[in-house]
């Protein structure tokens, strides 16, 4: 009893401070507001226009969760204390525990959410770059261009538009977006300099830059000149092509050489370790390997080598991904420190990449496995209570 009469008081204490703490908070709107608005990795985000917009619905948000933190610590805190006095059994403790997690994860995830900036109320269900109802109409112009171009390729938006990820709903492949965790390698290639080097745009199989302003490149040919600017990249390189020469270097000497002014994409692929065999000093056309199969998780080409060769493809190196030929798995090798290749002997190959999901079929059985003994636990704890009612 006397323990449970100190955690009443700490229990009380905890939610006394959070009280206070939130009428601090929400009598201060304006300071908050300016303080988010001044944030630098908050004004690189969002476009300048929307910034007040963006960080007044934050500023709600941060509110809310702070009822919420009140109101899940409360209910949380009163099944401990009701299950340490016996009122409650421990299969109904879990019960209760995982109902939260889903009201608060699931339905109210899912739910739109009511806002109300400058007298006006937006109902939105995610945090959004610009007000509800009011799309950008540069994804429109965007969009009905690249329709009629059904080739494979990958677009380089510039300023704001590279953090959007509306181009994957679009299905269009884009350099940009935002990703809470980003692989390694692509952000050492952004803080590297790479994406703004038409070198490594040409080796990302970049067609088209796409910009709100003019851009003056020899490499670049406008395209498209509506609600924003699009321009075709004249040095484009295929998605998939050979090599007769390669050169190999340590993955931090790799970039450095990219980044020199007598750096060639198309003269030898870069690695970081060595290959299997040697290579056949041919000249290559481009068109050797021809794709036949693109998907999220799988990718086939048939390839005609004319000589032993170094087979490129623009797609990120990742572990998960293996590569066959001819039915063999083969060796997969990082190339210019993100892209993948193999090794090719001379002759016709067939030519797959697979994604092998072990990993994620590994942690998704665990996950149901792990609910299956929850299930079963509530329920043997159900029919002991049951059976011991019985006995009493």
């Amino acid at each position: 009893n006397k323990k449970v009469s100190v955690y009443l008081k700490v229990l009380l204490a905890v939610l006394g401070v959070s009280l206070v703490v939130y009428f601090l908070f929400s009598s201060n709107q304006a300071n908050v507001v300016n303080d988010l608005k001044g944030i630098e990795q908050f004004n690189r985000k969002f476009p300048p226009q929307n910034i007040d917009f963006v960080a007044n619905i934050i500023y709600q948000m941060i509110k809310d969760d702070m009822v919420l933190f009140v109101l899940y610590f409360s209910i949380g805190m009163s099944l401990v204390y009701l299950m340490i006095k016996g009122k409650i059994g421990k299969g109904l403790f879990f019960f209760g525990c995982l109902l939260m997690v889903f009201l608060d994860n699931g339905v109210r995830f899912m739910a739109p959410r009511t806002f109300n900036v400058g007298g006006a109320e937006y109902k939105i269900q995610c945090v959004k770059t610009e007000p509800a109802n009011q799309e950008d109409l540069r994804k429109t112009d965007i969009r009905n261009f690249l329709k009629n171009d059904n080739s494979l390729y990958r677009v380089m938006p510039v300023g704001d538009l590279f953090n959007k990820n509306w181009f994957v709903s679009e299905k269009i492949q884009s350099c940009g977006g935002y990703h809470s965790a980003p692989l390694e390698n692509y952000t050492i290639v952004q803080n590297k300099g790479l994406l703004n080097d038409f070198r490594f745009l040409s080796l990302l199989n970049v067609k088209y830059v796409i910009s709100d302003n003019q851009i003056a490149h020899p490499y670049l040919r406008l395209v498209n000149d509506s609600k924003v600017k699009i321009y075709q990249n004249l040095s484009m390189l295929p998605r998939t092509f050979l090599y007769s020469q390669v050169v190999i270097l340590e993955k931090e000497k790799m970039f450095t050489r990219m980044l020199e002014q007598s750096f060639d994409p198309q003269t030898a692929i870069i690695l970081n370790e060595s290959i299997p065999g040697s290579l056949d000093n041919v000249k290559y056309t481009g068109k050797e390997a021809v794709m036949t199969k693109y998907e999220e998780n799988k990718i086939n080409l048939e390839v005609d080598s004319p000589g032993n060769s170094m087979l490129f493809i623009s797609e990120v190196h990742y572990p998960e991904w293996k590569a066959y030929v001819d039915g063999k798995e083969t060796k997969i090798f990082q190339a210019f420190g993100l892209f993948r290749s193999i090794y090719l002997p001379k002759g016709k190959h067939n030519v797959e990449f697979r994604w092998d999901g072990k990993i994620f079929y590994l942690g998704a059985g665990i996950s149901l496995g792990t609910m299956v003994l929850i299930i079963l636990y509530i329920f043997f704890l159900s029919k002991r209570k049951k059976k011991e009612e019985k006995l009493s």
